[in-house]
């Protein structure tokens, strides 16, 4: 998995039913297809996945300076990934002072 994403903070070491849930959940919510959680380290657990396309930023300075948070996720006719395909946008974050 060459592209990391974040880190799962717990003090406790998960059960692999706990991980599966868990990688389960990161998968719908990111649109991953492939999401892998690392060793333990006492702190933390680390989460990588090999998609290209994890996720963008877009600064909109047109619509009153908002940061959108977007993921490309389109399928081709042969209803394979498209990573240049459209863009699915989440809740904006509005950063206007």
């Amino acid at each position: 998995m060459k592209n990391f994403i974040g880190h799962i903070y717990d003090t406790r070491k998960l059960t692999s039913h706990q991980l599966d849930t868990i990688k389960a959940k990161i998968k719908v919510m990111l649109h991953l297809d492939t999401i892998e959680i690392g060793q333990f380290n006492g702190e933390f657990y680390p989460v990588s996945t090999d998609d290209r396309n994890i996720v963008d930023f877009k600064f909109d300075n047109y619509n009153n300076d908002i940061v959108s948070l977007v993921k490309y996720h389109k399928y081709n006719d042969e209803n394979q990934r498209d990573p240049s395909g459209a863009t699915l946008t989440s809740t904006d974050i509005k950063c206007k002072e």
